[in-house]
């Protein structure tokens, strides 16, 4: 409850010193490491407890040939690995992608500032504009070529094994 609190006391001075912008990147930022925090305590705890086989408590009153027993689990029981739980390398259709969407959101993004804002725009305010759209255009074109890419062979993986 103290951190909550010290928390929120943190979110409303970045408020006070940085405006509300502020106040929304430290509340992300914090969100962030949370979720990171949480998602490293769930992993860790599905990693332990995993490969252990769930205890039955005795059932009290029972008689010992009507207590369950847990079900001896063979390797033919499960179903067949699949090839998208296999790691896959960054291949160069992927980096040609990445660099055509870099580049043309970084060209097309700046041409488009300079001509709609002319007569505001310094060459300063041009260059770091090309720069930050063209970081936006490689992250979004891995993004969506490796959700296409993870998508067509999770659909070309389901129609193999019908």
């Amino acid at each position: 409850m103290l951190g909550v609190v010290g928390t929120l006391c943190l979110v409303m001075a970045s408020y006070t010193w940085f405006g509300a912008s502020g106040a929304a990147l430290f509340g992300l930022f914090t969100l962030a490491v949370l979720a990171h925090v949480i998602g490293n305590w769930l992993g860790t705890q599905l990693r332990d407890l995993g490969d252990q086989t769930p205890r039955l408590e005795p059932a009290e009153g029972l008689p010992a040939q009507k207590r369950p027993e847990l079900a001896q689990v063979e390797e033919h029981h499960y179903a067949p690995s699949t090839s998208l739980r296999d790691p896959w390398r960054v291949s160069r259709k992927t980096k040609i992608t990445v660099v055509v969407g870099s580049l043309s959101c970084g060209i097309g993004g700046s041409a488009i500032l300079a001509l709609l804002h002319w007569r505001e725009t310094s060459w300063i305010s041009l260059v770091l504009a090309a720069i930050a759209l063209a970081v936006l255009g490689a992250m979004a074109s891995f993004f969506g070529l490796c959700f296409v890419q993870a998508g067509w062979n999770a659909l070309t993986e389901a129609s193999r094994h019908r």
